[in-house]
């Protein structure tokens, strides 16, 4: 029996709420109100939709996208995937990307829109003068 990968959608909560927003959601989503509320809260990325079929995975992101939320479409592959490590150690944000850099000071530039979560880090800011 061959065994077929399971695709989740993924959502950036709002910065804002509101009850319209949550209603289209859980209609979306196919999940009730308190759920689709769950999803949309707090700060931290969260999975809220799966499927066998990238089809009806893209099919929800876009319509989530309509509504103005930042949606992935990932494959439970890419989710299990070990990355290559890159630590950076400082950050600079440019007008359209953010260029990250190491304590050897490789760099690497990534465009604003591609980046969807910092997992740890500090900041600290200075002025140039």
């Amino acid at each position: 029996m061959v065994e077929r990968e399971v695709i989740h959608v993924a959502i950036a909560p709002p910065a804002t709420l509101d009850q319209e927003l949550i209603n289209r959601v859980a209609a979306i989503i196919a999940k009730n109100l308190y759920e689709a509320r769950i999803c949309l809260t707090g700060k931290i990325p969260k999975i809220i939709a799966n499927s066998y079929n990238m089809q009806t995975a893209e099919s929800i992101a876009l319509s989530l996208r309509e509504l103005g939320l930042v949606a992935i479409v990932c494959t439970e592959s890419e989710l299990r995937k070990s990355p290559q490590i890159y630590r950076a150690h400082t950050l600079k944000l440019e007008e359209q990307a953010i260029l990250f850099q190491d304590r050897i000071g490789q760099e690497r530039r990534t465009e604003s829109g591609e980046i969807f979560l910092l997992i740890r880090g500090r900041m600290q800011t200075y002025i140039e003068t």
